[in-house]
């Protein structure tokens, strides 16, 4: 191998390219990790709505099933309200 060329670390022409590149890879990583919370932060809100979306709903079922029951006569005005209530909050 030909060190025709090359550069020694202690000239200034390596340590300006060195100091260059140090640079440029600090920045990049740094947009990188940056996009990569992003991302995550983005996921995070998506499960939450999902979340949400799926609980509403699933309370609302819930409601509907004790209005069923309270129309049936199988739950009296107070229980299905007490029910009700502790579904809601």
């Amino acid at each position: 191998m030909s060190l025709e060329g090359s550069v020694k670390k202690d000239n200034l022409v390596y340590k300006n390219a060195n100091k260059n590149v140090t640079h440029w890879h600090n920045l990049i990583s740094h947009l990188i990790n940056r996009a990569d919370q992003e991302d995550i932060s983005i996921n995070r809100d998506k499960e939450h709505d999902y979340i949400n979306k799926n609980q509403s709903s699933s309370i609302a079922d819930e409601i509907k099933k004790l209005s069923e029951l309270h129309k049936e006569g199988i739950l009296s005005d107070e229980e299905f309200n007490s029910q009700k209530q502790k579904l809601l909050s």
